[in-house]
This record gives C-alpha cells, sequence and structure tokens, in this order.
C-alpha cells in the first residue's frame, strides 16, 4: 500500500507523532496504530547489541525490570539502543526518565570526542570548549526548529560559530551529507535524530536560565517556547498551538531544569493571574498540571502556582473534549498527585490549603501508564487528604473503554474509581457518567455512594451495554438513600434496552425510603430505554409502589421534586406481554394525597402504567388536573394509551411536544405544567455554572447538583401524543 502497488490513486498518510497532525487524520477513511514493538521485542533487542557478552545483557535485563520508571523510556528501538548504549558506557548505570537518558548518552559523546583528541578532562567534567559547543549545538537546534529546519548549511555554521564550529561538526552528534547538484556541490549535516535536536534545543535554552548573566534571555526563550507573551491578556490559542509544536522540547526542558524550574513555573504562575473567564482558568490550569506532571521536582513546582490555579480542576473540557494531547493524560494524573498532595501537605501544616473545591476527571485509559498499582495508591493516598473538595464528577466514555467504571492496573488489580478520587472525609456532591456499564458494576456503585462521608448530591447518568440488570435495582437504590442522612437530591439517568424495565418499574422500597428521608429535597430518577423486547410475560401489579407512593406524599413534608419516568422508545413497548396494572383505589388515593401536599413544588409520573380498558383512569387524573393546588409549578401525570387500542394505530410517536396540549372542544390534556421548561425539577441543564472563586454559582448547599457537571446533559424526552379520528390530541 505505502509502495503504490495497490490502490495507486489511494493517499496514505504516515506518521511517528501522530499528535502533530491530529486534524489530518480526522479526514482519513482508515486509520491504523502500529503497536508491534513489545517487550519482548525489547528483549531481543538488548540481546542482540549484547550478543558478544550475554552475562550483560541478562544484568541489564535485570534493572530494566526493576525499574517500573524505565518503562516509559524503553518504548521503541532507538531509546532501547541508547539505553544499551548508555549502561555500557557510564559503569551500568541506568537513566530514571528519558531527558536523563538524552543527557547521558550527549555526556558519552563528547566524552568519547575528548579521548580521541587528546583533550584532558578533570575528573567528570567537560572542558570549557566542549561545554561552548554543546551550547553552540542547543541554539542552532532551538533556532532550527522555530524554522522547522532540520538540515543545516556546513559553511554558515562555520561562518558563524567560528571557534566552536570544528568541535560541533566533529563531535558525533552531526552526520554530514551533501547536495545532489553536479554544478556546485553544497554539505549539509543535521542532528542523529529530530528527538536528540529537541533535546538539544532545551539544554540550551535550561543553560540560559540557570545563568545569572543569561536568566532574563532564557525567560525570553521560555515565553516563545511556551507561546506566553509579555501581555496583559492569556493567549489560550497560541499556548496550546506552541504545546502541539513543541511538545518534545517542553518535556525536556521541564526535566531537565530539575529543581532549577522555579523561573519556568513563574511565568506560568503570572500567566494564570491574568486570566479573567473562568473557563480560561480551567484550561490552563489543566495545562499545567500536565507541566507539573513532567516537572522532575513536580512536588516542588507545584506549590509555586497552587495559590494561582482554578479552583475547579478538571482535565475535561467544555465540549466534552480534553485539554490537553491524549499523550499527555498520564502526566495529568501524575501532576495532579502533586496537586493533592501539596493541599494535603498545607493542611497538615495548619496552613489554609489554597487548593481546589471541585474536581472533574476523564477517567484513565486502560493502557496509560498511570494505571500501574503504584501510581494509582499514591493517587489515592494524596486526595484522601484533600477536605476541601466540595464535588467530584467522574467520566467514563464508550470510546475510552475503561472497563465498566472500573480502573483496571496493569498488574492485574480492579479498583473503583469512587475509592481512589473520593477524599476520605467524603465529599458534598458526586455526578458520574459512564456510558457503558454492566449491572453488577452498577450495583457496587451504588455500594459505594452510600458509604460516602457527608454527601448532600447525587447524580448518575449510566448507560448499560447489555440487558442483564437484576431485580435488585430498588433494593439497592433504597438502601443508597437511607444510608445517606445528609441527602438533599439524587439525579439518576439510566440509559439501555427496554428488556430492562420491567426491572426498573417496581420501585416500592426506594419510594418508602424517600418517604422516611428528612432532608430529600429533589429525586429524579428517569429510564431511557430502547431497541430491544420485552421479555417479560408476567404482569407487573403496580398498586403496593403506587400506595407506597401515596403515603410518601401525604409523609413526607420536605420533598419539593419527584419525577419518575419511564421512556421507552421501541414499537415493543406495546406488547401485552409488559402491561401494568394499578387499582383504581390506589391511584384515587395517591390523587388526594396529592391534593393535600402543601410543600411538591413538581410531581411528575411519566409511562408507569396505562389507561384501562373500562376506563377510568383518566377521569381521576383530569379530575385532579381540574383542581391542581397552587403549590405545584410543574404537574404530570402520564398514562401510556391502552395496549389493544394502540395497535390499532402506528402514530404515536409521530409528533413529539412538550406537553400534551387540548384539541378545540377536546378533553382535557394528561398533564399541567406551568412553570418555564428551566424550572428545578429535572436537573436536565447539566451545564457548568461556577463563580470567579471555583465554587457553584449556588452558594448555598441547597444548589442542584446539575450545576455540578461541566457535561451537558440529555435533554428532558418529549411527551408522545396520539391523535385520534376528530383530530383531538
Amino acid at each position: 500500500l505505502i509502495q503504490g502497488k495497490i490502490l495507486r490513486n489511494c493517499h496514505v498518510l504516515v506518521t511517528s507523532r501522530p499528535y502533530h497532525c491530529v486534524k489530518d487524520l480526522e479526514k482519513c477513511h482508515q486509520f491504523y496504530r502500529i503497536t508491534g514493538y513489545s517487550k519482548q521485542d525489547s528483549i531481543r533487542c538488548i540481546d542482540k547489541y549484547f550478543d558478544k557478552s550475554p552475562e550483560s545483557a541478562e544484568k541489564l535485563l535485570k534493572q530494566l525490570a526493576g525499574n517500573i520508571n524505565l518503562s516509559e523510556i524503553v518504548v521503541n528501538p532507538l531509546n532501547n539502543v541508547l539505553i544499551c548504549v548508555v549502561w555500557e558506557e557510564n559503569k551500568e548505570e541506568l537513566p530514571s526518565y528519558v531527558a536523563e537518558l538524552y543527557q547521558m548518552m550527549i555526556y558519552s559523546v563528547a566524552r568519547r570526542f575528548c579521548a580521541k583528541k587528546g583533550i584532558a578532562m578533570k575528573s567528570d567534567k567537560l572542558p570549557p570548549n566542549i561545554e561552548e559547543a554543546l551550547q553552540d549545538l542547543g541554539k542552532l537546534a532551538w533556532e532550527g526548529l522555530k524554522q522547522d529546519q532540520l538540515q543545516f548549511n556546513v559553511e554558515d555554521i562555520k561562518r558563524k560559530c567560528h571557534t566552536s564550529a570544528d568541535n560541533m561538526l566533529n563531535m558525533g552528534l552531526l552526520t554530514r551529507d551533501h547536495s545532489f547538484s553536479r554544478i556546485k556541490r553544497t554539505y549539509y549535516c543535521s542532528f542523529l535524530h529530530k528527538t536528540f535536536q529537541e533535546y538539544m534545543a532545551a539544554y540550551y535554552i535550561s543553560q540560559l536560565v540557570k545563568d545569572v548573566r543569561t536568566k532574563t534571555k532564557g525567560i525570553r526563550r521560555i515565553r516563545s517556547l511556551f507561546g506566553m507573551k509579555e501581555a496583559t491578556e492569556t493567549h489560550l490559542k497560541l499556548i496550546s498551538t506552541r504545546r502541539k509544536r513543541y511538545r518534545e522540547v517542553q518535556n525536556f526542558l521541564l526535566a531537565v531544569l530539575g529543581d532549577h524550574a522555579g523561573p519556568l513555573f513563574d511565568v506560568f504562575a503570572k500567566e494564570l493571574n491574568k486570566v479573567k473567564r473562568d473557563k480560561d482558568k480551567d484550561h490552563l490550569s489543566s495545562m499545567c498540571i500536565v507541566w507539573v506532571g513532567l516537572s522532575v521536582a513536580g512536588g516542588k513546582m507545584v506549590e509555586i502556582v497552587v495559590p494561582c490555579l482554578s479552583r475547579h480542576i478538571t482535565n475535561v473540557a467544555a465540549d466534552g473534549g480534553s485539554y490537553y494531547d491524549i499523550d499527555d493524560h498520564v502526566s495529568w494524573f501524575v501532576g495532579l498527585t502533586h496537586l493533592a498532595s501539596c493541599h494535603k501537605k498545607q493542611a497538615a501544616a495548619g496552613r489554609d490549603p489554597l487548593s481546589f473545591q471541585h474536581l472533574t476527571v476523564d477517567l484513565p485509559r486502560p493502557d496509560d501508564e498511570i494505571l500501574r498499582k503504584e501510581k494509582i495508591d499514591a493517587l489515592r493516598a494524596a486526595l484522601s487528604g484533600c477536605d476541601r473538595i466540595r464535588s467530584v464528577t467522574l467520566h467514563c466514555f464508550e470510546e475510552h473503554d475503561v472497563g465498566n467504571g472500573t480502573i483496571h492496573t496493569l498488574e492485574g488489580h480492579e479498583i473503583s474509581p469512587l475509592e481512589v478520587f473520593i477524599p476520605q472525609r467524603g465529599t458534598e456532591t458526586v455526578v458520574l457518567e459512564f456510558e457503558q456499564l454492566s449491572w453488577s458494576r452498577f450495583e457496587d456503585i451504588l455500594d459505594d455512594l452510600s458509604k460516602i462521608q457527608g454527601l448532600k448530591h447525587i447524580r448518575v447518568n449510566v448507560g448499560f451495554d447489555s440487558d442483564d440488570m437484576y431485580a435488585t435495582y430498588d433494593s439497592k437504590l433504597a438502601r443508597m438513600i437511607k444510608m445517606q442522612k445528609c441527602l438533599k437530591s439524587v439525579k439518576i439517568t439510566i440509559l439501555g434496552y427496554n428488556t430492562l424495565w420491567g426491572y426498573t418499574a417496581n420501585l416500592t422500597a426506594t419510594v418508602r425510603s424517600i418517604s422516611e428521608h428528612a432532608t430529600l429535597e429533589v429525586v429524579v430518577l428517569d429510564h431511557l430505554l430502547w431497541d430491544g423486547d420485552c421479555y417479560h410475560t408476567d404482569t407487573f401489579d403496580a398498586s403496593e409502589m403506587i400506595d407506597a407512593l401515596a403515603e410518601c406524599i401525604n409523609a413526607n413534608k420536605v420533598l419539593k421534586t419527584l419525577r419518575l419516568s419511564w421512556s421507552i422508545h421501541d414499537d415493543h413497548l406495546f406488547d401485552p406481554s409488559c402491561r401494568v396494572t394499578c387499582s383504581s383505589e390506589s391511584l384515587s388515593a395517591l390523587c388526594s394525597a396529592i391534593q393535600r401536599n402543601l410543600t411538591l413544588e413538581t410531581l411528575v409520573i411519566e409511562g408507569l402504567f396505562s389507561e384501562s380498558e373500562s376506563g377510568g383512569r383518566q377521569e381521576l387524573i383530569d379530575e385532579l388536573l381540574r383542581n391542581r393546588p397552587e403549590n405545584y409549578k410543574e404537574l404530570r401525570i402520564i398514562l401510556l394509551p391502552n395496549f389493544e387500542s394502540f395497535n390499532d394505530s402506528h402514530d404515536y410517536y409521530s409528533g413529539f411536544d412538550d406537553s400534551c396540549s387540548n384539541a378545540s372542544g377536546g378533553s382535557p390534556s394528561y398533564s399541567s405544567d406551568d412553570s418555564d421548561s428551566s424550572d428545578d425539577d429535572g436537573g436536565y441543564d447539566d451545564r457548568s455554572s461556577y463563580a470567579s472563586d471555583g465554587s457553584p454559582s449556588d452558594s448555598s448547599d441547597d444548589c442542584d447538583v446539575s450545576e455540578m457537571s461541566p457535561q451537558s446533559q440529555p435533554t428532558e424526552p418529549a411527551l408522545p401524543t396520539k391523535t385520534d379520528s376528530q383530530g383531538q390530541n
């Protein structure tokens, strides 16, 4: 395919750095990732390098196996060979991170050059003229990268660098080539690999920053490298562009500077203080956390930026995407560990921790290096002491394939994300959004939610990847509500096959737990089901549940919003095998309880049971709606049509509206809703709403949980209408 022997008119893009051409890759019809360089390939590479000394190969492999951090280095053949060279040249010592690998390699090359030229070295320190040559090589590398230049004219180097030119050209870090012109042949040179050029550019800037005489010049280079201008406003687009363009140089610089990275993080702090809009501060804070994670001295450097960071720490953008490239995902979690440790350290010292209050996390992917158990344990230990976190939002979307809401470590352990990201002393608000979940995992989540201390608001959006739901949904949910004594709002949306409908319809225990709760004000339980067959042939009698609901409405004087809905978008809904019955006595008792309740503001019961064959239910509801108490901003009880009568019609879902309105001269509608659609009933507008200090815009403890999630939620399902022969709705 690449040689053009097949599909000759097909364009093929091959890249070893896909993060530099994301937009181009999005246009491709097919995308393939070559992941063939495995651990076994690395072992074969080392064995081949030390083919004449098998004991050396065995010793090196043993050291690599015992050093977890080095697994991030041995990821390609180039680094594999460099590891062998450095280990052999440096008395069997191994680097701890990638930048140190290149640092040791450059030193080995320079030392070999000195030995070859007979240049004396004092102890292990390079002579001044060799240091000068390396600095000039770094300057050449940086200027080349700014101009996207990988080849350099040899004569230009000799003219510009004078005394150090010969050392630069002959040290062994540059390769030479010539032009193909037969008239005037020009000689060029280039670095051994682009990564060497990027490292040398970082080395050049780091040397400027470390030297007091050139520090100002070094900071100017830093601002250019990171896209942070000496202006009154921050240019986030430029910062993001520079991150994509100079990612490797930035990473090398953060590592090479080490404990000397203070001036770099001072620049970050100043940039954070210039940001005015909350979402921009969230964005830049996320990038700063990545840079903290990449710094060798991240635990020290985070103290510089922590007073300037957003109070809302997130790696999820407002549009559901990420603030940074996928390759920085691991670094963000390492930076978050440093940030949480700093928070914990400040609190232990008796200082008021100037740290975050809200945490929104796109969970790590299965192959992320962060998923090593020791790193997960470090993150969990750090976050456990963050007692100021008011809300935690966890995302796990289908394309990430995290594994049914469970963190799988590379060692084979399974850990609940709530155990990792929820502080030990609990939090006020938890928002969970999992696109693909197994029912057993959902059960575990409900159990985990039951144990969180101080929980006031719960918002859960889950999609089930199969129809393996069990009848324990009601009991598990009831137990969670009962265990959380301070709970003020519960909003759960379940999406899945309509085969789950039979397991979700009976909420008797849940309704009873709501009835007994002393602080619960908002309950929204939405079940959005589709695409399946109703296998449950037994008729479900909802009378007991309706009786419990009537008792709840009579007894609970705290509840303001109650929404129970089942929206099944599939023709199979109207199979008689899915019938739900309810006695007229139970429905009458419910209507009476609704009439007497003076505290409820929103009550919606949608899609639970159908109109009886003999009628009567509609009349009860019509009577209730005609005499609706004034305290109800929204009151809706929506019955499904009679199964048999519906089978004669096929246009039930032909139109959708926000209410079942009357046709001229028609009967009253099934619902009464005088409120604006943005009222506080259902938490469907889950757009982010944070004040300038990072706290939710509603400063009271009674804030709607929907405001805690920066991810937009599904809009409220519209009510179906059915038109009869007279044109009435």
